[in-house]
């Protein structure tokens, strides 16, 4: 082969790499437009499109969907695409992906059938702290038991010990009052009003402009 024979043919492969990653490119950036401007519908469509199922993924496309459910918070779709998901051929990678995304969504909703799912992804592929954590938290919200208080004080003893940037400030006031809601949960389920309110009342304060604030005085309301 001469050494133009050569050059024509690098050329090629060249081409036959580019071409794709340059359309795959341009096109997620219409995604990403879209996005910004609230566009969700014009998404999934563009997502379902025949130019995405030919240069991305199914796993890709499913994926994508589930995110632009969640931003609308279309709770029946998110369900459903998630358990589409799960139910599809994955890899540990992406198992954990749509796990780690998902669990405090349904963790929520008390969904307990779809967090037993999610959480033995996560039992496959998370450190150590963070499984601990998410096993915790579905002991308090789904199994609705009081064995992690002494570990939950302490997570909040240091929460609250913790030094900060400023900027920072707001961040550290919601975690601490997630903490002392799940204390509360738990203070709740011993029907310690005394303790549950205690810790609630807490709550209520530094949780006040999240959607955990509206929980927060309905626990109250019905003590």
């Amino acid at each position: 082969m001469n050494k133009i024979m050569l050059l024509v043919l690098l050329t090629i492969i060249m081409i036959a790499v580019a071409v794709p990653f340059i359309i795959r490119s341009l096109l997620w950036n219409r995604v990403l437009k879209q996005l910004h401007n609230g566009h969700y519908d014009k998404v999934l469509t563009m997502l379902n499109s025949k130019a995405f199922t030919l240069f991305f993924k199914e796993y890709d496309r499913n994926w994508n969907t589930l995110r632009v459910y969640l931003a609308q918070g279309n709770n029946r779709k998110i369900e459903e695409q998630t358990r589409k998901l799960l139910d599809s051929r994955l890899t540990n990678a992406q198992a954990y992906q749509i796990a780690s995304q998902t669990f405090f969504y349904f963790l929520d909703r008390e969904n307990r059938d779809v967090c037993e799912r999610l959480l033995a992804h996560i039992e496959k592929s998370a450190g150590e702290e963070e499984l601990l954590y998410d096993q915790m938290l579905f002991r308090i919200m789904i199994e609705k038991k009081s064995e992690d208080i002494a570990g939950m004080e302490a997570l909040l003893e240091k929460k609250e010990a913790e030094k900060i940037k400023k900027d920072q400030k707001q961040d550290q006031q919601v975690q601490i009052g997630i903490l002392q809601y799940l204390l509360g949960l738990q203070y709740s389920y011993q029907k310690n009003r005394r303790q549950m309110e205690l810790y609630l009342n807490k709550a209520r304060v530094n949780l006040k402009g999240t959607p955990y604030h509206k929980k927060v005085k309905q626990l109250l309301n019905k003590a």
